[in-house]
């Protein structure tokens, strides 16, 4: 039987979450019967990777955060032992140009890591990266126009996921690949560019090959912009297909957030 697990929860610690306390968080977790709860915040982002600096500070954890962020999961982790498995994680980021950065993360960071999602926030741009899930304003301002269209933005996404899943990680690595398909963030207001299963064939199979799981990300289906889950259907069934393992994640910012469409998942999986 599957366990019940969020695998994909954040902090009292991010920036742009609600600020709620993370142990209100868990012990949400353990009121809707979850087993197992990832806390996995936003890792430190390449400093001076955005000219924004506002923004910048509000999108992960600062480097002097790390460790105490650990010793507080941890802490909750030894707390509530016996009520729910606590794994220490984090979020991170892999973006196109930075991978040494992203390499070199995990060498250092890595043993303190119980499970870890890599994910693709952002894409090349012109003088800087762009955000694929910032705003439908900043897509239509300067992701559009720098590729030319949705479709452009959609191939160039699926690329630089293809690119994460082949980096050469060397002793650690991370255990799941976050949100894939987060690009359809704003389908409700961009018409989505709709790929057939043969598309995404060959990155399946290398996931698979690679031994990462999926972050089954439901928390699109609670977005008006969205209205879906994080992983384009005609990708679920190859997913099914091929083994690859799902796990449920809540991407959770705060309380009422902790578990959310748990419902949908366990019917997408079945259907």
């Amino acid at each position: 039987m599957r366990k019940k697990w969020d695998g994909h929860c954040h902090s009292q610690f991010c920036p742009h979450g609600r600020g709620e306390a993370t142990e209100a968080m868990v012990r949400q977790a353990v009121a809707l019967g979850f087993e197992r709860l990832s806390l996995t915040e936003h890792a430190p982002l390449p400093p001076g990777l955005l000219a924004d600096q506002k923004l910048f500070d509000e999108l992960a954890l600062k480097p002097q955060e790390l460790e105490p962020y650990f010793d507080h999961v941890r802490g909750l982790k030894q707390k509530y032992q016996g009520q729910i498995e606590l794994l220490v994680g984090l979020e991170v980021d892999y973006i196109p140009g930075f991978e040494e950065v992203v390499l070199d993360f995990y060498d250092r960071w890595g043993d303190q890591l119980e499970d870890s999602l890599l994910s693709l926030h952002f894409l090349p741009g012109p003088d800087e990266p762009l955000m694929v899930d910032f705003s439908p304003e900043d897509v239509a301002a300067r992701l559009l126009p720098h590729y030319g269209g949705l479709e452009a933005v959609t191939l160039a996404y699926w690329h630089w996921v293809q690119e994460s899943v082949q980096l050469p990680f060397r002793k650690y690595r991370p255990t799941r690949l976050g949100h894939l398909g987060l690009v359809n963030k704003f389908a409700q207001v961009f018409e989505p560019c709709r790929l057939e299963r043969d598309f995404y064939r060959p990155l399946a199979q290398e996931i698979a090959r690679s031994g990462y799981q999926l972050d089954y990300n439901c928390s699109g289906y609670g977005r008006k912009t969205c209205g879906q889950a994080y992983l384009p259907g005609a990708f679920l069934a190859l997913a099914q297909e091929l083994s690859i393992p799902l796990v449920y994640g809540s991407d959770a910012h705060g309380i009422q957030a902790v578990g959310q469409f748990y419902d949908h998942y366990l019917k997408d999986l079945n259907a």
